[in-house]
């Protein structure tokens, strides 16, 4: 609502202005004037992008700021006014979008802002690694295991050979799904697992089971359990 409001302000500013060039010289402020208040926009240092954001109605009361960090968090304080009484509310919201840049030729790290920042590495959009932080503190991230090959032993029972693609270092240990219960499972050779799978009765597209990441010195993953659906062979 807020943002819409902004927005009808700017509509009506620019209303029957015919000149919508502006020269942008050292660190003043943008200011934009018109019969319903001004607009007053300032850029951070060396850049063009916004830094803060503010607005007066045409008594040259504040009603809006809005502040904008590198991170995508918004900072706004409103202002209302209603005959002889005024409010006001602080709060912090989010930029929505996603910033994608590449690692390397196949690599690339897409990055969102939410309630926590959560990081995709992906090759051709297939993600390998995703990481969530919360006030810049790391507290979750999960892997990618790829289905090599399965074979089926029994109706019942498959075996599965799995593989991680990103680089790792430490162990895994898998469980069915919403359990604790270990999967029979062995390491074949580096990031390279064989798990047995076996349940009364299998959905013979795709199985679930939980991932539990145990890293080693050598990682920057932290410990998490994540779930991998796998989509069977035959």
């Amino acid at each position: 609502m807020n943002n819409l409001y902004v927005i009808l302000i700017v509509s009506v500013i620019f209303a029957g202005c015919n000149n919508n060039y502006f020269n942008i010289e050292g660190n003043s402020p943008i200011i934009l004037s018109g019969e319903l208040g001004e607009i007053r926009i300032l850029l951070k240092h060396d850049d063009i992008l916004i830094d803060k954001l503010e607005i007066f109605n045409k008594e040259n009361k504040f009603i809006l700021r809005q502040e904008f960090d590198d991170n995508g968090l918004i900072f706004t304080k409103l202002n209302h006014y209603e005959k002889d009484s005024a409010s006001n509310l602080a709060y912090t919201s989010f930029l929505s979008g996603i910033i994608s840049e590449k690692v390397n030729d196949t690599l690339t790290k897409e990055t969102y802002h939410n309630l926590v920042t959560t990081r995709e590495f992906k090759v051709k959009d297939d993600i390998l690694y995703l990481d969530m932080y919360e006030h810049d503190e790391k507290r979750y991230n999960a892997l990618n295991m790829k289905l090599l090959d399965s074979e089926w032993v029994s109706d019942n029972k498959v075996n599965l050979l799995l593989k991680n693609y990103f680089p790792y270092e430490g162990e895994f240990e898998f469980y069915y799904l919403n359990s604790r219960e270990k999967l029979i499972s062995k390491k074949i050779e580096k990031n390279y697992y064989l798990v047995e799978f076996q349940k009364d009765s299998i959905e013979k597209n795709s199985i679930k089971i939980d991932v539990e990441i145990i890293p080693s010195d050598k990682d920057s993953l932290i410990n998490s359990v994540f779930t991998q659906e796998i989509f069977l062979k035959y």
